[in-house]
């Protein structure tokens, strides 16, 4: 009970707003703790009165002014809350907004879908959170992918194992130039290593399977999806350089210029995977088999880290990381 308690007082510093305009559109309104309930005619007056009692009890209607509305599409309850301006792109209140939805479906509305709509003061939509359940797992996405994305990403990740026994939501959501894969971690959860690889892999299953080529990201978020840690890939010139948040934008893009430049990245099909760990960069590169035993390789790789070292990351130390398609280390030549 007090998780909850917790999301919810999260969530309500969203609704800022006391929407103003043209109120009849909007159906019946019901008043709680100084907040008004509007619901239109898919929904009972007694479906919301049990949801304005519940906004009181864990204090979203606190006394202060607000303004929403409960209406209802096919087995969906859509909840739409007046928000200030901006709060619709700030990724913080979308990840709440999954977990308050979820809450509102437990708690309110029986176990039917619910779906949180962000609103100007109009009550016009912004952004739409909704979600799709797999055996008790759920994908939320938001309105910038379509449920048929959000359908596949769930039918795969069943079909994968991701979606087991084990109860989890994940969100997805797409900027201008990749999917976003948002998914909780324990606690203590560690980043390097089997993680980081293993995000690395199923990115590039992702994007074949599930989003048709297209650039995906997988965040490792908090339990309010909040992310602290971010796996991602670029193509370049047919390659795909992964990375993960431990390096910046710019030294993604010069060691992407600087393989093209070599002819490491020549068209064909290479994968290669960039990270940090204090102050050495880890490289990694998939190799065919055999490769890392060759003392041909083993002295290019050498030449390649001095270079990266010199050319790419201004001195500091690379580690150069012989793999196979998984990502896994076959060998590790250290910084010169």
């Amino acid at each position: 009970m007090q998780k909850h308690r917790l999301f919810a007082g999260m969530i309500m510093t969203i609704a800022l707003l006391t929407a103003t305009g043209c109120f009849r559109n909007w159906g019946e309104c019901l008043e709680f703790n100084g907040g008004k309930l509007y619901y239109t005619s898919g929904v009972t007056e007694e479906e919301a009165v049990r949801l304005g009692e519940y906004l009181v009890e864990y204090n979203y209607f606190d006394g202060n002014a607000k303004t929403a509305q409960l209406t209802k599409t096919g087995s969906t309850y859509e909840f739409r809350m007046a928000i200030r301006e901006g709060l619709d792109l700030d990724e913080g209140y979308t990840g709440l907004a999954v977990i308050f939805a979820r809450e509102l479906s437990d708690n309110v509305f029986n176990g039917s879908p619910v779906s949180v709509h962000f609103c100007d003061d109009q009550l016009q939509t912004l952004l739409v959170i909704a979600s799709l359940d797999f055996d008790g797992s759920r994908v939320a996405y938001t309105s910038t992918v379509t449920e048929g994305e959000a359908m596949r990403l769930g039918e795969y990740l069943v079909e994968s194992g991701f979606f087991d026994e084990t109860v989890k939501t994940v969100l997805l959501t797409k900027t201008e130039t990749a999917y976003k894969f948002q998914m909780v971690v324990r606690e203590g959860f560690d980043e390097d290593g089997e993680p980081s690889r293993i995000a690395a892999v199923f990115i590039g299953e992702l994007s074949e399977n599930v989003f048709d080529g297209g650039q995906v990201e997988i965040h490792f978020c908090d339990a309010t999806l909040r992310t602290f840690y971010v796996v991602a890939s670029r193509e370049v010139n047919g390659g795909d350089l992964m990375y993960t948040s431990r390096v910046n934008g710019e030294e993604v893009t010069e060691l992407g210029e600087f393989l093209v430049a070599i002819e490491f990245f020549d068209g064909a099909e290479k994968t290669v995977h960039l990270t940090k760990t204090g102050t050495t960069y880890e490289f990694r590169m998939v190799v065919r088999e055999g490769v890392s035993e060759e003392d041909e390789f083993l002295e290019l790789a050498v030449i390649l880290a001095r270079e990266l070292s010199a050319d790419v990351f201004g001195g500091s130390p690379v580690d150069v990381h012989f793999c196979d398609d998984q990502l896994r280390t076959l060998r590790l030549i250290p910084s010169p």
